[in-house]
Order: structure tokens, then C-alpha cells, then sequence
């Protein structure tokens, strides 16, 4: 089963709200998942794809191969969360070490499209993200 930690839970994963999702590539399949926010017995799809995340995922491959049902709440996780954090500790990453922030400094590696969020949220017209 592979478990998941989130260190930012107050992060919205596939695009941010504010931008109308513009940081998210177009594509009939953002379409059709966008759509289902409004819609009460599908917005499971817009959660698990737009939605924030909890700090902990575990889920069963065999049984859910597409990773729609979180057992992190019903089933214990802590020996996977230690090795998990283990590992991370050994491999040195920035998240575990508290310095995270570092994957917020690299620059976009589109020019055009760098402090997006900021230039949006200023009422700069950017237009969303483009299939390359």
C-alpha cells in the first residue's frame, strides 16, 4: 500500500483557485473535471484532482488502482509514515529538515509565465497554460 504525506495541506494541488485554474494546462479533461464541483455526486473527481489534500494518504493498488479512496482514516499507517520520514531524514530532503520553502524559489521554467499567481492576483490579463 503507498502511503503519502502532504507537508502542505493549506496548498491547493492542481491550481489555485484565485487564477480560475489558468496555471492548470487546458485540455477537455479539466473541462469535464472542473465541471464536477457543482455537481454533488461527482465533486470526488474535483476533489481528488483540484482539491487540498490531507496530510496523510494510504491507499490499496489492488483494490482501488486509481487512488480514490483514502484509508489513512480507517486503517493504521504508522509504520509506512516512519519509514517513510526515515527515508527522508537519511536522503537529506528540504521538507523533513524544515526548509521546504526551497521548492518555492526555483523559477519557472517559462519566463512568461514566472510569479503567475502574484501577476494574476495584480489583474494582469495571463492566459491559462497551454498543452505543449
Amino acid at each position: 500500500m503507498p502511503y503519502l504525506h502532504n507537508f502542505e495541506t493549506n496548498r491547493w494541488p492542481g491550481g489555485v483557485v484565485e487564477t480560475g485554474y489558468k496555471d492548470t494546462d487546458d485540455s477537455p479533461t479539466k473541462t469535464v473535471v472542473l465541471a464536477t464541483e457543482k455537481q454533488p455526486d461527482l465533486k470526488h473527481f474535483f476533489d481528488a484532482s483540484f482539491g487540498k489534500l490531507p496530510a496523510d494518504q494510504l491507499f490499496d493498488l489492488r483494490r482501488d488502482p486509481d487512488c480514490m479512496t483514502n484509508l489513512a482514516t480507517t486503517v493504521s499507517f504508522a509504520t509506512l509514515q516512519k519509514q517513510l520520514l526515515d527515508e527522508l531524514k537519511q536522503q537529506g530532503d528540504p521538507r523533513i529538515l524544515g526548509n521546504g520553502h526551497i521548492y518555492d524559489e526555483y523559477p519557472y521554467g517559462n519566463a512568461s509565465k514566472r510569479n503567475f499567481y502574484d501577476r494574476v492576483m495584480r489583474g494582469e490579463k495571463m492566459e491559462a497554460a497551454k498543452e505543449e
